[in-house]
């Protein structure tokens, strides 16, 4: 394994939100907004899954199964954007934004996808799709606190605000260990803590419409 705190840290993270998947899906009520929690759980999983494979098993760059496993792990996280748009959308209260939005969402993972595929498939390419979804999920998250405050949404709101900071100590690579605990295993294991609160958000929400 050539890298594995990262590898180790990265698997981790996709059994974390698989398993948050699951449990969303076996949860009460049937709402269509559930199916996009399960959606953006599973496609974190995948998009970790894949780069942990390529972190771990696949360094050479120049081979062709890093290529193929690298832009699908890349994808997965366009995949999540396109997630994180429409929960924010439905999240707004809005139903016009609800209605469109999921167009919008595929019309730029449409145009991420291509990108990835024959233009570049450096990481910030991937920032670039992810970070103005995950701030619109923010804002409306914020939104639906404001809205009704007693719904659960403040440990959604500091989970969210974590996952700015894990990225943070990933760019400017802030590590435990150079090698042994490196910025990247960092930045998975605060992103697990920021993934368990969104899940926790997400399921107070899910006991309060039942209730």
């Amino acid at each position: 394994m050539h890298e594995p705190a990262v590898t180790l840290t990265d698997y981790g993270l996709t059994l974390e939100c698989w398993l948050f998947a699951a449990l969303i899906a076996k949860s009460a009520p049937k709402q269509p907004v559930k199916r996009l929690w399960i959606a953006f759980f599973f496609f974190v999983g995948l998009a970790s899954l894949l780069g942990g494979t390529v972190h771990g098993f696949l360094p050479d760059q120049s081979s062709l199964w890093h290529d193929i496993v690298w832009k699908s792990s890349l994808t997965a996280i366009g995949c999540t954007a396109a997630a994180s748009w429409m929960l924010g959308a439905h999240l707004t209260g809005s139903a016009s934004l609800t209605r469109w939005m999921p167009r919008i969402a595929a019309v730029l993972l449409v145009a991420y996808a291509g990108i990835v595929a024959f233009v570049s498939h450096r990481f910030f390419v991937a920032i670039a799709m992810y970070l103005p979804a995950t701030v619109f999920l923010t804002i409306a998250m914020v939104m639906a606190h404001l809205r009704e405050p007693k719904r659960g949404w403040a440990a959604g709101i500091i989970g969210l605000a974590l996952t700015y900071a894990a990225a943070a100590v990933q760019q400017v690579k802030v590590a435990v260990h150079p090698v042994y605990f490196d910025h990247n295993a960092l930045y998975h294991a605060i992103q697990a803590v920021a993934l368990y609160l969104l899940f926790l958000a997400q399921s107070r929400v899910n006991r309060s419409a039942a209730a």
